[in-house]
C-alpha cells in the first residue's frame, strides 16, 4: 500500500505526518529499513529470540512481515505512542528501498491516507486533501501487493497481532510458534482467521456464521475474539462466545 514517512531524525517531521493522517498520538510509526543491518540501530534482537528473528527475516524479506521489537533509547518517544517497542520492516518495492535508502536507511512510516479512510493500494487512490499536506508524491504504480503487512510481536514469545499478507501457515514453515499455541491450534486459528478475512469482504445485510470447536480450543478462543473485536473497531459487529455449545457467531448487522 502507499505510505507516508520522514527523516527519523527530526521530531517535527514525524508530527506532520501525525498531522497529515490526523492520526492519534497514541497509535504508533513503523520503521521501514533499507538494509537488515539497519534493525539493530532501531531495536534491540533478544538473543533468545535472535534465531527466530533471523529466520523470518531471511524467508519474508524484503515483504509482507513487521516484526515488533524493544526500541533503542534514542527513537523518539512521540512515533512509538511514548512505548518501548517499535515495529520494523524491510518492504520489497524497488522504489521504496531507493526511498528509505535516500533518507538515512531508516524511514518512520504509516499509511498515506486520513485516518478512517480506505488505504490507497494506487496514485490515483490518494486523497486530494491528503495531497495538499505533504512536500513530495511518488507515483509508484499500483501496489503490487495491496495487503497490510502481517504484525508479529518477538519481544518475547511470538505474538501475531495482526495477520496481512504473511499467513500463519508461512510463519510456521520456520518453526516460530505464535501465540505460544501448539500445531493443532495453529491449525484452527488459522482456518478462524480466514473465515474472519472472508467476513471483511461480504456485503452489506446481516450474516452469521457459527465455527465447532473442540474443547481444547476453548482456552484460546478469548484471543480470536480480541482479534475481531480489533479488526472490527469501526464497524457494527458483534461477537458472542457460546458455553456448552462450544461455538462462536459474529453477526454483522
Amino acid at each position: 500500500v502507499y505510505g507516508i514517512g520522514g527523516v527519523i531524525s527530526s521530531e517535527e517531521t514525524i508530527k506532520n505526518i501525525y498531522k497529515a493522517k490526523e492520526r492519534s498520538f497514541k497509535s504508533p510509526l513503523i520503521v521501514l529499513v533499507s538494509d537488515v543491518k539497519k534493525i539493530e540501530e532501531v531495536a534491540y534482537v533478544e538473543e533468545k529470540n535472535r534465531e527466530a528473528i533471523e529466520k523470518l527475516i531471511a524467508k519474508f524479506w524484503p515483504g509482507g512481515l513487521t516484526i515488533i521489537l524493544k526500541k533503542k533509547e534514542w527513537i523518539p518517544n512521540i512515533m512509538t505512542a511514548d512505548g518501548d517497542t517499535v515495529g520494523v520492516r524491510m518492504p520489497a518495492l524497488n522504489i521504496a528501498q531507493k526511498i528509505i535508502k535516500a533518507a538515512g536507511g531508516l524511514l518512520p512510516t504509516t499509511s498515506a491516507n486520513i485516518s478512517g479512510e480506505k488505504t490507497p493500494r494506487a496514485y490515483d487512490e490518494l486523497s486530494d486533501t491528503f495531497k495538499e499536506r505533504v512536500d513530495i508524491i511518488v507515483d509508484g504504480g499500483k501496489s503490487p501487493l495491496g495487503t497490510e503487512s502481517t504484525i508479529i510481536d518477538m519481544t518475547d514469545k511470538p505474538k501475531i497481532l495482526r495477520l496481512g499478507a504473511i499467513s500463519i501457515e508461512d510463519i510456521k514453515t520456520q518453526r516460530v510458534n505464535p501465540n505460544g499455541m501448539n500445531p493443532m491450534q495453529m491449525n484452527n486459528m488459522s482456518s478462524m482467521m480466514g473465515m474472519m478475512n472472508n467476513i471483511q469482504r461480504i456485503g452489506k445485510g446481516k450474516r452469521k456464521i457459527t465455527v465447532n470447536l473442540d474443547k481444547n480450543n476453548k482456552k484460546f478462543l478469548s484471543k480470536f475474539i480480541e482479534e475481531v473485536k480489533k479488526q472490527f473497531a469501526t464497524s457494527a459487529m458483534g461477537v458472542q462466545a457460546g458455553g456448552l455449545g462450544e461455538f462462536f457467531d459474529y453477526v454483522k448487522s
